[in-house]
Formats: C-alpha cells, sequence, structure tokens
C-alpha cells in the first residue's frame, strides 16, 4: 500500500468512541493526524466508504469517511481537518499521567504553579 498521508501523525493507543451504521462503539484510536486517524475495529462496526464519527474528546468528534479497513484495523479520513491543537494534545497526553501532568519549561523542568491569578 502506498502512503498518501500528508500530515504528521501520532501514536496513541486510547480509546475513542465511534459512530456509523446507527452502532456506537468503543475503539482503540492507533494514530492520529489532522486529517484522519487509523483505529482497531474487529467488530464489523463500518466498512470502506461509509461515513463515521469518531468522538476524540467529550464535545469533540469529528466526521469522516472509512478510506480502507485491513486486518482489524480501519483508516478514516475527515471531512474536515481536526485543528492541529487537538492533534498536539493527544500527543502531549499519551506520555503523561492526565492525573500527575506537571508543565515543564525548555529544560524539564517543573514549572511552579501560578498564585495571584484568580478574580
Amino acid at each position: 500500500m502506498t502512503e498518501k498521508r500528508e500530515e504528521a501523525r501520532i501514536a496513541y493507543g486510547e480509546f475513542v468512541s465511534c459512530s456509523a451504521n446507527g452502532k456506537v462503539a468503543s475503539h482503540r484510536l492507533i494514530d492520529l493526524s489532522t486529517g484522519g486517524c487509523k483505529i482497531v475495529s474487529d467488530s464489523g462496526l463500518a466498512s470502506m466508504g461509509d461515513a463515521i464519527e469518531v468522538t476524540l474528546l467529550d464535545g469533540v468528534a469529528a466526521s469522516g469517511t472509512v478510506a480502507w479497513v485491513k486486518d482489524g484495523t480501519m483508516g478514516v479520513k475527515f471531512d474536515t481537518p481536526v485543528n492541529p491543537a487537538m492533534v498536539r494534545y493527544f500527543e502531549i497526553t499519551k506520555h503523561t499521567d492526565k492525573q500527575v501532568f506537571r508543565p515543564t519549561d525548555r529544560f524539564g523542568r517543573a514549572v511552579p504553579p501560578l498564585s495571584g491569578l484568580t478574580d
């Protein structure tokens, strides 16, 4: 298969909600780019050419079309590219425990909490 992707993709591995053909299921998101994603899908949720909606986060969904299905995975081409900040968010959160995330400076040192910025 020839690589046709134009955007950089990031590997992920967490679950997202997918809906197609009147069915909703949770599937593992393998990778994500602004133009599409790769999902583990052995449930028969969708076939090549089907419309699909991938809920990346609560309230953030991307509509697209199943571009290919192979060996229990499927590729989704988004109808409208997702914001690059969304892709960056997934890249950052895959390397952190979401409960313990602490921002760091460019040297990797923890940035102290800011105080006095509330109303």
